[in-house]
């Protein structure tokens, strides 16, 4: 029974890993945009306050 439990997890085993990889990469691209996002919108507040400073 063991020994099948383990046999099933290795079987399981690359899928598993595409997954975690998958959601990395989806991870990753979020907070990157995320990030683009954030400092254009920082841009955007800053240069606005600039110009009704002037």
């Amino acid at each position: 029974a063991f020994q099948r439990l383990w046999q099933h997890q290795h079987v399981a085993s690359p899928p598993s890993l595409l997954d975690g990889l998958l959601g990395l990469g989806v991870l990753g691209g979020a907070l990157l945009v995320g990030g683009v996002v954030t400092a254009g919108a920082v841009a955007f507040v800053g240069m606005g306050i600039a110009k009704l400073k002037k």
